[in-house]
């Protein structure tokens, strides 16, 4: 008796839906869940052991160097923008001098008022700011160098996971024989 293959080919069809009603009103299939590694990182407290797969480091404390990094650098930044834009009017140039710049411009002085032209808009009678935002500047450049060496002097502890080195080297296998060897530390 030969076979029928739209026979077959129904069947299968017809089994692959019943199988995927089945499934579906009892949820979907479980996925395989991997489980997560251990942290890379760990914070470490003074005496707390070392747990097994993780080694004592030290290093920089990011936070002060990244925040000392921009505050003194944006101050610094604006400064110099100031100075270019005054074209080194008025002891402008100390600007250019990190940290100290704005105190030495600050101590130098400023030069006197120029005279208002008759058809200008002048800004008599109000105070002058500039000295203000030069100080603000050379606190705010002050503020972001200490930030930045004591974020790079003191040292924060941590436990990092050892992980798997591998390294290919080159080896001899005998006289006028090379090969390749693999050298791992786990």
């Amino acid at each position: 008796m030969p076979i029928n293959r739209v026979w077959v080919l129904g069947g299968t069809l017809l089994l692959a839906l019943t199988a995927t009603r089945t499934v579906s009103a009892q949820g979907a299939a479980p996925a395989l869940v991997r489980p997560e590694p251990p942290p890379s990182r760990l914070p470490y407290q003074e005496g707390q052991l070392v747990p097994e797969g993780y080694r004592l480091r030290s290093g920089p404390r990011k936070g002060l160097v990244i925040s000392g990094a921009i505050v003194g650098g944006a101050a610094y930044g604006f400064g110099v923008a100031g100075a270019i834009d005054s074209d080194f009017a008025d002891n402008a140039g100390y600007l250019l001098i990190p940290v100290v710049g704005p105190w030495l411009m600050l101590a130098a002085g400023s030069d006197p008022p120029k005279s208002c032209p008759a058809q200008a808009v002048c800004a008599d009678g109000m105070p002058d700011y500039k000295p203000l935002f030069v100080a603000a500047a050379g606190v705010a450049q002050a503020v972001g160098t200490v930030l930045l060496v004591v974020g790079l002097t003191s040292k924060r502890r941590y436990l990092e996971r050892k992980e798997l080195e591998v390294s290919v080297v080159p080896a001899s296998l005998g006289p006028g024989a090379y090969g390749v060897g693999v050298i791992g530390a786990f």
